[in-house]
């Protein structure tokens, strides 16, 4: 029925848009306080994230979503029940905090929903106790593994933490071949983070520079174009964009290499590849450990150099 479906565009005006900009002014007050956290001076650290437009979009999205429910319940709006997508982000809180204070009677059945594996380094999709307090995060957080609802409880031992279904990695083995003898391709996955593909790319790069006889097949994220990562026209000829799905380069390869906070790493294990994981960033082997990847299934490289030694020692297992 489509008169079940609300769209926020339905209920904010333009003025509330122009209102969320304005945000970026009004929080500069914020700039004259001192804040200490114990014995350490923080001002200047909070003062620098006041004043950044880095998370401009985030934030005005945020900040729509809290107004799109106080606009829903002055109209009214029968609703009891809310689920969110939960990063623990700006957009996150906009939402659940809108959700909770203008639907008290239903505050119990916020929801947040994180159906993916937990990185090491982003600790920010645990919420704190303050967070809690604030009611900027759901009642009740929604996760698909036991250990990750450790990990989740991480800083506020109170919050409500509960397994729930996953479809996302259900199918991942039926329908192909786990055998890995007639694979051949090697697959880079990047992340959709910046400075991490970038290294990624680099160190393929200095890879293929270094062999011109192997050929590594790209994958690049759907929210970060390879193009704004590298001159596409600079890549070595032997490192190859490729379009198409990843479930079917998956199938076809023999070895993924990626890093970062992606899902790719719990999949490619899945699909029975070998991992190699340039360590560009703390926490590596953490990560590999908090999947529970098989230790003769994944490695671990520094360079392009290693990169080719890696490869070829997987080629004769």
């Amino acid at each position: 029925d489509v008169n079940k479906f609300l769209f926020k565009e339905h209920y904010l005006s333009f003025k509330d848009l122009f209102c969320s900009f304005l945000h970026f002014n009004r929080r500069k007050k914020f700039t004259k306080d001192t804040y200490k956290y114990k014995n350490f001076n923080l001002s200047k650290i909070i003062c620098e994230e006041i004043t950044q437009y880095d998370n401009f979009n985030s934030v005005v999205a945020g900040l729509l979503n809290y107004d799109f429910f106080y606009k829903i319940s002055l109209q009214k709006v029968n609703i009891s029940k809310s689920i969110n997508w939960f990063e623990n982000q700006v957009i996150d809180r906009g939402w659940n905090l809108g959700f909770r204070k203008f639907f008290k009677k239903y505050e119990k059945n916020s929801f947040g929903y994180q159906n993916f594996t937990r990185h090491y380094n982003l600790i920010s999709f645990s919420p704190s106790v303050s967070e809690s307090e604030a009611k900027v995060t759901p009642n009740k957080i929604i996760v698909i593994s036991k250990y990750f609802k450790k990990i989740t409880k991480e800083f506020n031992r109170k919050q409500l933490c509960f397994i729930g279904p996953t479809a996302r990695f259900k199918n991942i083995h039926k329908n192909y071949d786990q055998s890995v003898k007639n694979r051949k391709n090697i697959l880079l996955i990047l992340s959709g983070i910046n400075q991490i593909d970038k290294a990624l790319l680099k160190i393929t790069s200095d890879a293929c520079l270094y062999n011109k006889r192997i050929k590594i097949l790209v994958k690049q994220h759907p929210i970060m174009p390879i193009k704004k990562l590298i001159n596409i026209s600079s890549m070595p000829n032997n490192l190859i964009i490729t379009n198409n799905k990843l479930d079917e380069l998956l199938k076809s390869s023999l070895i993924s290499i990626t890093s970062g906070p992606t899902s790719a790493i719990q999949e490619s294990y899945n699909m029975n590849n070998y991992l190699i994981l340039p360590d560009i960033e703390i926490g590596t082997s953490v990560n590999a450990k908090r999947l529970m990847i098989n230790k003769s299934k994944f490695f671990i490289v520094e360079s392009g150099i290693d990169l080719i030694k890696k490869i070829k020692l997987i080629n004769k297992i």
